[in-house]
């Protein structure tokens, strides 16, 4: 059974409607002396049970659940005396949230967890529990005294994980955006059940069997997209690069889910007082995409059977040398026609998505300035640009608000609006090949060569205080305390904090030469390769002829690199990707090209960066919208919620409550920076120096 269902961005969860439930044997469970119960969920209601253990006339060994909003833990010691829990924190609906609760024996301390924060903590006596009889459910609860359910889960679940361990805020947060379980040598994983793929397995290397109730919960595949309704479209804008007039080629192609209350609806139209130059329509009676150039009435169609409902990926072209259009769908080729006259300029002309009727969904559309031919089509379909001289826009409604790469501005009229277009699959259909969820290959980034930009030439190096002297410690200190805007009682507490993370953060840096080193460079068989260090080991980012591009340039490349991947990499595993794709080529053009941005880089270069400084600038990256391409383009198989939660765990750390490992790892980043930034004058000191003289 294919569904067709295999795209760019999106995730699949289980589904719990206030009846269903799941369970498995709970003989693991024993004797855990601590532990940590991790969930990624979405909540429809207020209140209902993640997890849950109980025995009717023992009691309820534990029920990790929400209650009123907030979240709740309580349990049995093994002297029978109950201990629970409340968050302080309002867990709020139809958002997804990472939840999560430890027990630590050593400190006998129960803590919530929230997103990536601490919630709520109790000191308890004894151990909560040693024999766990019978079933753990996920979704639903049980009384002390009935063999009845009640509270049960309302919304959605995307993983469910089970450990020996107290985990710490650190690895809670890369538990929750893991692409993959840890590794088999990790002992103390009991149960790692993610719902996010089909069929549904424990993948903790225990093989724990997960039953479901009658009825069973159902899946459901979500895809963030814009929804259109009939009085809604999608303008983007009046550009003149929009206009392929004459016999220039052109390729417009997107992601879109069809339904429509008119026999002939709007997918694309650009157009100026009914004149248009290209317009795509979503015809409802033939089940059929028809493709039009000029308004000579000539059209293309669609052979394939558009089912309303699922997504579909749409692709028209024309190739200005031999005057053929051609329709693709999914990639396969529909029809190619011979279309000789050219169009005329549609000067000031708008393009629009949706119109006449359209009530489905768009989640991608882009346009490019040359006839893509099928191959690269397909090699698109399921990846994203970085960046590509062909590429005209590229308008992303994954996002809210929706954005375009390419600087265009996008407006949503009427009922438009950012939304989830689902499908829900049975049970009974868990084995559908859904495909993964965001299947971006990375080795498809470097079909088009792309030269690096000219490196930025004004830059005032400053002498600054040597790292880990006592100068740069409390200069660290003082420059977060101002970057939270931390008051009095909040600085008193985060002194321990940072104290503590400072020296961890010392002892990486002394214990691994790599780091200080922060990347190793050869000039060997003809070729320049640039191997970076950072805490998860070495990644190869460059390998390009010698003498290709200036030492400036490579440093340049070389800090972009650093200062955006490396950062992300604080939080979670990053693909290894190939040298030759370029992307960190790719990113230090994005980089460079917003003139915001890179006047923030280069008032650090050459300075001591500090990790509130360099947070800045991933702040800065956020706000230009530099820094969600750059997520894309680097992570495999998150999900979509993973990857726009990355974001969230970083800025969470503006309430300057934060775990000291986290905290070490961004003073490492900041020092590597640093590493980079005091090196300038080596590879750019010609720059510079003319930059002094002008």
């Amino acid at each position: 059974m294919n569904l067709g269902l295999t795209m760019r961005w999106g995730y699949s969860a289980l589904q719990f409607n206030g009846t269903s439930y799941a369970h498995f044997p709970s003989g693991l469970l024993n004797n855990m002396k601590s532990f940590t119960f991790e969930a990624t969920i979405l909540s429809t209601t207020p209140t209902g049970t993640i997890l849950c253990n109980a025995s009717m006339g023992t009691g309820v060994y534990f029920n990790f659940s929400i209650s009123g909003g907030y979240l709740y833990f309580e349990a049995l010691n093994n002297n029978q005396k109950w201990f629970h829990v409340t968050s302080t924190t309002l867990l709020s609906l139809q958002e997804w949230h990472q939840v999560a609760v430890t027990f630590d024996s050593d400190r006998q301390l129960i803590t919530l967890y929230q997103d990536g924060v601490e919630a709520g903590s109790t000191a308890v006596q004894g151990v909560p529990y040693q024999a766990i009889p019978l079933h753990t459910y996920i979704g639903v609860g049980k009384t002390q005294t009935s063999t009845g359910y009640q509270k049960f889960f309302n919304g959605q679940m995307a993983r469910v994980a089970i450990w020996k361990s107290a985990r710490s805020v650190f690895e809670i947060v890369e538990d929750a955006l893991a692409i993959i379980p840890p590794p088999a040598r990790t002992t103390d994983l009991v149960l790692w059940t993610d719902f996010t793929e089909m069929p549904t397995e424990d993948r903790s290397g225990n093989a724990i069997e997960i039953s479901y109730s009658t009825p069973p919960p159902s899946y459901v595949y979500s895809i963030p997209s814009v929804g259109v309704t009939e009085n809604g479209a999608i303008d983007c804008g009046v550009y003149p690069d929009y206009n392929f007039g004459g016999y220039h080629p052109y390729t417009i192609e997107g992601w879109f889910n069809p339904s429509s209350t008119a026999d002939l609806a709007v997918l694309v139209a650009f157009e100026k007082d009914l004149h248009w130059q290209y317009y795509i329509q979503y015809d409802k009676l033939n089940q059929r995409i028809i493709a039009k150039r000029n308004s000579d009435g000539q059209a293309i169609y669609s052979k394939e059977q558009i089912t309303e409902g699922r997504f579909y990926h749409f692709a028209v072209s024309y190739n200005g040398d031999t005057k053929m259009m051609s329709l693709y769908v999914n990639g396969n080729l529909q029809t190619a026609e011979y279309f000789p006259g050219g169009v005329a300029n549609v000067a000031q002309g708008r393009l629009i998505l949706g119109g006449i009727g359209f009530t489905g969904y768009f989640q991608n559309v882009r346009l490019w300035k040359d006839c893509l031919d099928q191959a690269e089509l397909r090699q698109w379909i399921l990846n994203d640009v970085i960046t590509d001289p062909r590429l005209v826009a590229n308008f992303d409604f994954t996002t809210t608000p929706p954005m375009d790469s390419m600087g265009h501005t996008v407006q949503l009229l009427g009922d438009a609006a950012n939304m989830m277009a689902t499908t829900t699959l049975e049970l009974a259909d868990r084995k559908a090949q859904l495909g993964v969820s965001m299947p971006i290959n990375s080795s498809y980034f470097n079909n088009v060569e792309e030269k690096p930009l000219p490196p930025p030439t004004v830059i005032k190096p400053a002498d600054q205080p040597k790292l880990s002297s006592a100068v740069h410690k409390e200069k660290t200190f003082t420059d977060l305390v101002s970057f939270w805007k931390l008051d009095e009682e909040k600085q008193n507490a985060f002194r321990e904090v940072f104290e503590k993370a400072y020296a961890q953060a010392e002892g990486m840096l002394s214990e691994n030469e790599n780091l200080r080193k922060v990347y190793t460079r050869t000039d060997e068989n003809g070729r320049t390769k640039i191997i970076y260090h950072d805490l998860r080991g070495d990644t190869l980012i460059y390998d390009r002829p010698i003498g290709e591009v200036t030492d400036c340039t490579i440093w340049w490349i070389t800090f972009t690199f650093a200062i955006s991947v490396k950062f992300l990499g604080i939080f979670l595993p990053l693909p290894v990707f190939s040298p030759y794709n370029q992307i960190p080529t790719k990113i230090f053009n994005l980089v460079v090209r917003n003139a915001k941005l890179l006047a923030k880089i280069t008032a650090l270069v050459g300075t001591t960066i500090s990790v509130a400084s360099g947070l800045g600038i991933i702040t800065e990256m956020h706000r230009e919208k530099v820094l969600w391409p750059i997520l894309k383009f680097l992570i495999v198989s998150a999900g979509w919620f993973g990857l726009t939660a990355i974001l969230t765990r970083a800025f969470t750390l503006a309430t300057g409550i934060v775990a000291a490992e986290i905290l070490a790892k961004f003073i490492v980043w900041a020092a590597q920076l640093t590493k980079l930034s005091l090196e300038y004058n080596g590879n750019c000191g010609k720059l510079a120096e003319k930059a002094a003289q002008g």
